[in-house]
């Protein structure tokens, strides 16, 4: 009895450790809320955020624990995904000087080609290597979880857009400043961090998807919207002609039921080990002293010209 006790303490301990603590608190915005009136990041209550607002909005009964970004796939499953696809992907952090550096290894080993969604990758080479498309890791220091403070990109519509494929045997690394996109807290503090989920297709997916996306197009047709004339063009295009919608619903009921092309055969997600690092912060690290310091050098150019 002692024994299991023990190890039970244990596990709980461990689970504390790689971040099933709830989240009370959040880090990096300026404009975090309608009570967020300071000039500089400060820690602030989720159950007061915007976004935990816009969340109750589209969600009732939703928690704190709810807000993005958090974990899809627990522990378990993510190291079962990996090891039945014969991939895996691994997490480094250090702190170099004013930059606090993560690189992500896929190592693909299986005889297939995997293909990674470009969402959650680097998109420049160089200097400005460190520019993301989202929220890619999630980052937390006891309760407090940092907010992306990034840009997002548009891939467009092309399927094939925004992939980076991983051939049979092949390596894909890259190393990004994390101060780039997210503010750390002033001082000496440790960290959880780990990425979310990587979405990882086969080439089956892609033929897959054309197919049910082109089904999905023939509910989309829209039948000619019998309106009078008389009536005001605002009020025709944004209140009467989208209930002769001929596909409304139909769609969704297909996707929910399984029918959208992403299949766990051709299409699923893998995310990173968690890393516990102490990270030293201060002015030279922060987000906003280097966004700052972008704006300057943008007004410089602009003078000179």
């Amino acid at each position: 009895m002692f024994l299991f006790l023990l190890l039970f303490n244990m596990s709980i301990t461990c689970a504390n450790a790689v971040g099933v603590i709830v989240m009370k608190y959040g880090y990096g915005e300026i404009y975090w809320g309608k009570k967020a009136f300071t000039a500089d990041p400060m820690v602030y209550p989720l159950n007061e955020s915007s976004a935990y607002e816009r969340l109750m909005g589209k969600q009732s009964g939703a928690t704190i624990a709810d807000l993005y970004p958090n974990y899809d796939i627990g522990e378990a499953e993510n190291k079962q995904s990996q090891k039945v696809r014969a991939i895996d992907v691994s997490l480094k952090v250090r702190q170099a000087s004013s930059n606090i550096l993560v690189t992500i290894t896929f190592h693909n080993k299986s005889n297939k080609n995997y293909f990674i969604n470009g969402h959650s990758l680097p998109t420049e080479t160089g200097i400005a290597f460190s520019l993301m498309c989202g929220s890619s890791f999630l980052i937390t220091t006891n309760d407090i979880k940092l907010d992306y403070l990034g840009r997002s990109c548009d891939f467009g519509d092309d399927l094939r857009n925004g992939w980076n494929i991983i051939e049979p045997g092949k390596h894909f690394s890259f190393t990004v400043p994390l101060n780039f996109a997210y503010e750390f807290l002033p001082g000496k503090h440790q960290y959880q961090i780990g990425s979310l989920e990587y979405a990882i297709a086969t080439e089956q997916w892609f033929d897959e998807k054309i197919m049910f996306n082109t089904m999905f197009r023939v509910f989309e047709i829209r039948s000619t919207c019998p309106i009078k004339a008389d009536l005001p063009l605002v009020f025709e295009e944004r209140w009467l002609c989208p209930q002769y919608n001929v596909g409304d619903g139909v769609r969704d009921d297909l996707e929910d039921m399984g029918f959208n092309g992403d299949s766990g055969e051709y299409y699923f997600e893998i995310r990173t080990n968690q890393v516990s690092i102490s990270i030293d912060a201060d002015k030279n690290t922060s987000y906003h002293q280097y966004l700052k310091k972008i704006r300057e050098k943008k007004y410089q150019n602009i003078m000179k010209k």
